[in-house]
């Protein structure tokens, strides 16, 4: 009997402790977690004010001048007009023509945009190094579009065109086109930025990223389900009116 006793007690004693040790690495992997979560933001929001810095400091001369410079949100907005103004005279992208015909669309495309667009490194690879973090360091794909939103909310439309036609030329920022790929919300901000669809098609033809077109954000009070009711009335009473007026 004393022989028994001693054995289950000492099974007793060994399931405490495997229980307490079991308890130990649980406490020791949420530890490990939450020091690795920390950490991860401790990069992220020092990688974020990098950026912003990188981008106060960004400067460009102006064209036409020998001295005088245009820094930051400034300087983006200068060259996307360039930009823009330099595209009247370049002919629109259409399906029908030659293969030939749209390789030299693709030229004078990327010619133009490498010749307008400086290339600003630090500021363009210090945004390719926070996507570079959330990509290596976060496994769920959810969070991953969690911090993607953080950044592209602190973009703006000046930036996001920049980045989206250095994405566009330049074979080295394959981050920024996998995000433009893979990021719902950034390629809602595309969809509302003034790009011309030709521009889009190239993307896809050169890359195979389809962008969304133009867009205008709808904002309304009311449900998604009376907002789509009350089109279909207002086409309905139109067609009506046209009938009538026939």
């Amino acid at each position: 009997m004393g022989l028994m006793s001693t054995v289950f007690l000492q099974r007793e004693e060994l399931q405490l402790n495997r229980k307490e040790l079991e308890e130990t690495r649980n406490e020791l992997k949420l530890q490990s977690l939450t020091f690795n979560h920390q950490r991860f933001e401790s990069s992220f929001y020092q990688l974020l004010s990098l950026y912003k810095e990188n981008l106060r400091e960004l400067s460009i001369r102006k064209v036409g001048s020998q001295s005088e410079r245009i820094f930051g949100i400034d300087a983006l907005n200068y060259l996307n007009k360039r930009f823009d103004d330099a595209c009247m005279g370049l002919r629109a992208f259409s399906d029908d023509i030659s293969p030939a015909a749209q390789d030299e669309y693709l030229y004078h495309l990327f010619s133009m945009i490498q010749s307008v667009y400086f290339r600003q490194s630090r500021y363009v690879e210090t945004l390719a190094n926070i996507l570079i973090l959330v990509e290596d360091e976060l496994e769920s794909e959810q969070r991953k579009q969690a911090y993607w939103r953080i950044v592209v909310s602190q973009l703006t439309a000046y930036e996001v065109k920049y980045i989206y036609y250095q994405a566009l030329a330049s074979p080295d920022y394959g981050v920024l086109r996998d995000v433009i790929l893979r990021s719902d919300v950034l390629r809602a901000r595309l969809a509302t930025l003034d790009i011309r669809d030709d521009h889009k098609k190239a993307f896809n033809i050169v890359w195979g990223i389809s962008i969304p077109k133009k867009r205008r954000p709808f904002h309304s009070p009311l449900s998604s389900e009376q907002v789509r009711l009350v089109r279909m009335s207002i086409q309905k009473r139109e067609k009506e009116q046209k009938n009538n007026s026939i």
